[in-house]
């Protein structure tokens, strides 16, 4: 900070010819002219753009000499993964290389968490895929399905890598992706109802579903029981009774299907000890992108929030230093895009 220009802070709203409404702040070093950039989103967080996270990083990166947009992305303010969400990133794509204080031969991404789906769908858009320079997923997905079986239950099995978890952590997160996703269910006289029990259910994620199921339309019903359940071996089974809205929408927004399509050169980095995706995904992920780097598996997160453990000299010689060190590699390889 002693070194750098504050970063001047405008907001505005792109309107898109869909009439889809993206506000997004936009973080400008005043030392610097046709800047390379930056689109940096949120994950699931319901302040959004606005979320201290990424306004302190979006800080730190304009600091640096990027031009950052920071767009409110109004489907995972919500706990959704959807196309609207894909179309906003796309036209803020399109907008950046109009921008007359962005290089427009140097835009690159950044996305945490669920965030890394919309992101990587869109660039790997024909219209936008060849104006994307770099890009930098921290802590992403591949399988959707996958995700939700470790999420849900605990139970992991990918790339060589096979356990379960204590998935109780996310015991009041999978209410609020629930609660986001309800329009998938077909419409139903309780609805609300069932709207009022899943947000009691996040509240007290402990409280028994039985009393609730024989009140609520029999899609509700199933749906609830599979969200509810943390037994791996019931997973699939109750997964098939679930409306097909959500297996087309789970199986439409993993990223198999548009993998090919991103020719970007991507840094990968994800947390060894990630209770909501585990690490396993960012290496299929980084498999099956053509331009990928060797994705960098770190224990200093919490999912996408660093928490570094200093309870021994073990951990700090064997976990902590060496993370230290592949981070301050990752950064260093980022930097070298703004040049």
């Amino acid at each position: 900070k002693r070194l750098t220009d504050s970063p001047t802070v405008t907001n505005d709203t792109l309107r898109l010819a869909t009439d889809l409404q993206v506000p997004f702040d936009l973080y400008l070093s005043p030392s610097h002219e046709r800047s390379p950039a930056i689109i940096f989103t949120h994950g699931f967080a319901h302040e959004g753009y606005r979320d201290p996270r990424v306004q302190a990083q979006s800080r730190r990166l304009a600091r640096a000499g990027f031009a950052v947009m920071a767009p409110d992305l109004q489907q995972m303010k919500h706990y959704q993964l959807g196309f609207w969400d894909v179309d906003a990133l796309t036209g803020c794509l399109a907008f950046l290389q109009q921008h007359p204080q962005i290089d427009s031969t140097r835009i690159g991404v950044i996305a945490p968490s669920f965030g890394a789906g919309p992101v990587l769908i869109a660039i790997s858009r024909p219209q936008v895929r060849d104006q994307v320079q770099f890009g930098l997923i921290f802590g992403g997905y591949f399988d959707l399905k996958r995700t939700l079986v470790y999420t849900l239950t605990g139970a992991y099995d990918a790339e060589g890598q096979a356990g379960l978890i204590d998935p109780s952590k996310n015991r009041h997160n999978r209410w609020k992706f629930l609660r986001g996703n309800a329009h998938l269910l077909p419409h139903s006289s309780s609805r609300e109802q069932f709207l009022q029990f899943v947000e009691t259910k996040r509240r007290d994620p402990g409280l028994d579903i039985r009393p609730v199921l024989p009140k609520l339309d029999p899609a509700e019903a199933r749906t609830l029981a599979f969200m509810d359940n943390e037994n791996p071996a019931l997973f699939d089974s109750l997964f098939a009774t679930i409306p097909g809205a959500f297996h087309a929408w789970i199986d439409t927004l993993s990223l198999r299907h548009y993998a090919a399509d991103i020719t970007a050169p991507l840094l990968i980095v994800h947390s060894r000890g990630d209770n909501k995706v585990h690490f396993s995904e960012s290496l299929t992920l980084a498999r099956n992108l053509p331009n990928a780097h060797p994705p960098l598996i770190v224990g200093l997160f919490s999912h996408v929030d660093l928490k570094l453990e200093w309870s021994s000299f073990g951990v700090l010689w064997n976990e902590v230093l060496p993370g230290l060190g592949k981070l301050w590699s990752l950064a260093h390889r980022l930097l070298g895009y703004r040049d």
